[in-house]
């Protein structure tokens, strides 16, 4: 009897150890792919906006579906689309303090020069809607806070000053490579799980949603962060 319970357990161990391998596998064809279509330059124009922001959007709404929310469970996920905003009127929404509270916006902060004032000032309009859809507004960049120079720097250091909390994230081209990634190694992932239960792994699932919460990691610590109330708040 203790042979045959210790058995299953080596078998479910390495039915475990088959499919976190296969899903780094998939996970690091994804991510080459993309890195092979779209290199290292994030240099990307606001026409890119869509992309990068329903992107976002799969990979949040697969933590919430699998309840991996971090340091406090969120109530709701939403890819806002404005288009009186054209394509500036894309924002991932993120519940943190109730499902009809003002949340967590999170904006691709693209394009250069006048595009990417104009991305600013339209992005900061979302703090005036009514109802108010944000309370805090992270801004996706690849130059970090170096992009505040100029008039985007006045726009957005006058917007603190006008007590809007809005903050600049940076992201790196592993970043961009890992959100591009995210949903077509999502579908492929889904798949194994299923043929890995219908094959026998009682733990596929399991299995599944350690290597999500492993791979969610730094996204999870983002949104930690983001939720926190900003250092200009806490002085006031």
């Amino acid at each position: 009897m203790f042979a045959d319970t210790l058995s299953l357990q080596v078998d479910g161990q390495a039915q475990a150890n088959r499919l976190r391998e296969r899903l780094l596998e998939l996970w690091n064809a994804q991510v080459r792919g993309v890195a092979t279509e779209h290199g290292s330059d994030l240099s990307f124009s606001t026409a890119f906006i869509a992309n990068l922001q329903t992107a976002l959007d799969g990979w949040l709404r697969c933590l919430m579906d699998e309840g991996l929310n971090g340091s406090g469970p969120w109530d709701g996920i939403k890819l806002v689309t404005d288009s009186r905003r054209n394509q500036y009127g894309y924002l991932n929404l993120i519940r943190t303090n109730g499902p009809n509270a003002p949340g967590i916006g999170v904006a691709a902060w693209l394009g250069t020069r006048a595009a990417k004032l104009w991305d600013l000032q339209s992005r900061l309009e979302f703090f005036s809607d009514n109802p108010c859809l944000i309370q805090t507004l992270i801004l996706l960049r690849a130059d970090g806070n170096d992009a505040l120079t100029g008039q985007s720097g006045t726009t957005f250091r006058k917007a603190q000053l006008d007590g809007r909390d809005v903050r600049v994230c940076k992201y790196t081209p592993e970043h961009f490579h890992s959100l591009m990634a995210f949903t077509p190694w999502h579908q492929l992932a889904v798949q194994e799980v299923w043929d890995a239960e219908h094959s026998g792994n009682a733990e596929a699932r399991a299995t599944f949603r350690a290597f999500l919460s492993k791979l969610s990691g730094e996204l999870l610590g983002w949104v930690d962060d983001w939720r926190k109330s900003s250092s200009l708040e806490a002085n006031t």
